[in-house]
């Protein structure tokens, strides 16, 4: 016969391995418990690069005459305005996508401007369209690279182009009751204390 776990206090983690048979040995649970969660019954992502060209104000007292590459992106950040499902599953997202770059002026410093694009895609999640399922949407944007494309008669930058990856992110869900076995509610353990005193390195004590 198998050994059994006499320990009664469950705690969060992998169940215990049975010496005798090396398979995972839990306790029977003390109830069972509905919960509601939000079930994801499909889900598909996808990436696109993005152009938005940026405009800079020639500055009034110093200079950019640097490198015709001396561009950088500092932030994208993405808002979803829409996200509507049509027929035939498909699925329409609308964000406004807003890109802040800089360049080197001259003098030291940098000028910094931002632009923003309103970008909409068709895409395809197969089932969306049944009833009862809601759709979300995310948008992660990431920099690539940004380069100077436009300057004035002097010189002085007048426009940034800046290539955006944007990560598409679909899934259609919907709230639904779960039967699930439960040991009771999670019981924290008590934290360590660090002996002796508060370590200098990390963190430095203040």
């Amino acid at each position: 016969m198998s050994s059994k776990r006499q320990d009664n206090q469950v705690q969060p983690g992998r169940c215990p391995i049975d010496p005798e048979t090396g398979l995972p040995d839990c306790p029977p649970p003390t109830e069972i418990d509905c919960v509601k969660v939000k079930k994801v019954f499909n889900e598909c992502f996808q990436n696109r690069d993005v152009e938005i060209k940026i405009p800079f104000e020639a500055p009034t007292l110093e200079i950019i005459t640097g490198d015709a590459q001396d561009a950088e992106c500092v932030s994208a950040e993405a808002t979803i305005i829409d996200c509507s499902v049509l027929e035939n599953d498909r699925v329409r997202v609308t964000f406004r996508l807003e890109v802040t770059a800089r360049v080197p002026l001259d003098e030291g410093g940098f000028e910094e401007s931002s632009g923003t694009k309103i970008v909409s895609k068709l895409l395809f999640l197969s089932g969306v369209s049944e009833e009862g399922l809601d759709i979300e949407c995310q948008v992660f944007p990431e920099c690539l690279f940004c380069f100077i494309s436009e300057r004035d008669e002097l010189g002085n930058v007048t426009e940034v182009t800046c290539f955006v990856s944007t990560c598409i992110l679909l899934k259609s869900v919907l709230i639904v009751q779960l039967l699930i076995p439960t040991y009771g509610f999670c019981q924290p353990r008590q934290c360590s204390a660090i002996t002796p005193g508060c370590p200098l390195f990390p963190p430095q004590c203040r």
